[in-house]
């Protein structure tokens, strides 16, 4: 899911104004923003069977996701991108790694 993510927001900063942009855009924003919804009130938990400071790494990779993502939306700029997409593909990783 987060390769999914990261990929979606990736062919909007590849793609910056191209054919059907926006439609994609909406698309991807809408579904970078459920994700790390989840993730987050999954993290939140008590009982969630994570380490605590893996949590609060997540949580706070999170937080940094939800600024930028605000940041972004209200003021839509291509390399505003690039981070979000960067978080995205290290959690990937790291979850491929199984880490």
């Amino acid at each position: 899911v987060f390769g999914r993510a990261a990929a979606m927001l990736n062919d909007c900063y590849e793609n910056w104004e191209g054919e059907e942009f926006s439609e994609r855009l909406e698309a991807a924003v809408e579904y970078n923003q459920k994700l790390w919804s989840i993730v987050q009130s999954e993290l939140i938990r008590a009982d969630y069977p994570l380490p605590a400071d893996l949590r609060k790494n997540l949580l706070r990779m999170s937080a940094l996701f939800d600024k930028s993502m605000l940041e972004f939306v209200y003021m839509p700029r291509r390399e505003k991108l690039k981070l979000m997409v960067d978080i995205n593909k290290a959690i990937a990783a790291g979850l491929s790694k199984g880490v």
